[in-house]
């Protein structure tokens, strides 16, 4: 699943008590996870497991050490690990953007176990933060339209099925607003579209209407699989299906 990574602004340095050449090293592991030539997961969160119990586990620098290790975590399947690094890295961060950029990495953790209300809840924290860097804002509106969209089709909305398709829609737009190139966003926006054309979503649009969302929907689908082949039978799988 899609990882966007925080790590340039997390990378904070740790206080001077840390000095010690061990610590320093098994640090500097740590944060490489996400490098080109980093470490593995499984160093990583060696690395960091190493910093962490070295006896600073309350000091706000280390929101960078459990937010690495949640990525390694997350980089390995073990989602719950990951769910719960995020939200030790939550607890002792002390800036806001950072903060709001670790809930939209819990969220997509969140997504990975089915649990879509509480990732809605996450994404919605982080894009309420009008610091939200550019890149992780269009993660957030893709990813909740995307999860209100499959909430919709799975029958798991209930009578928000009508708000829900709304703002799917809307964050949908958003995204591909911010990103054009958004394989997921622009395949959903023409799932939906699609499906709206067809009536799913209540009475059916007029004829021109139909028209026109049919064939915005095969341009968004077109132009996505253009951009990742393998997006559609992701989506597919996740349960955003076509017809």
């Amino acid at each position: 699943m899609r990882i966007a990574s925080v790590a340039a602004a997390l990378l904070l340095g740790l206080p001077a008590t840390l000095a010690a050449q061990d610590v320093q090293a098994e640090h500097r592991r740590c944060l490489s996870f996400l490098k080109p030539d980093g470490v593995t997961p499984e160093a990583a969160i060696q690395a960091c497991t190493a910093v962490i119990e070295s006896g600073y586990q309350g000091n706000p620098a280390l929101v960078s050490v459990f937010y690495m290790r949640g990525m390694a975590h997350h980089a390995l399947g073990d989602y719950q690990a990951s769910i719960r690094d995020y939200t030790r890295a939550i607890r002792v961060s002390q800036t806001p953007p950072l903060t709001a950029g670790i809930h939209v990495q819990r969220a997509v953790s969140l997504l990975e176990l089915r649990q879509y209300d509480n990732a809605i809840r996450d994404l919605t924290i982080g894009l309420d933060d009008a610091e939200l860097p550019q890149p992780l804002r269009t993660i957030a509106h893709g990813e909740r339209g995307i999860t209100k969209l499959l909430m919709v089709l799975k029958g798991e909305a209930g009578n928000r099925r009508d708000s829900f398709v709304r703002d799917a829609a809307a964050d949908l737009e958003r995204a591909v607003e911010l990103s054009p190139k958004n394989a997921r966003a622009l395949y959903s926006r023409g799932v939906l579209k699609q499906m709206q054309a067809a009536g799913a979503f209540g009475a059916a649009p007029g004829p021109d209407a139909i028209k026109q969302l049919r064939a915005e929907a095969d341009a968004d689908m077109t132009a996505a699989r253009r951009l990742d082949p393998n997006v559609p039978p992701l989506l597919v799988k996740a349960g955003v299906v076509v017809r």
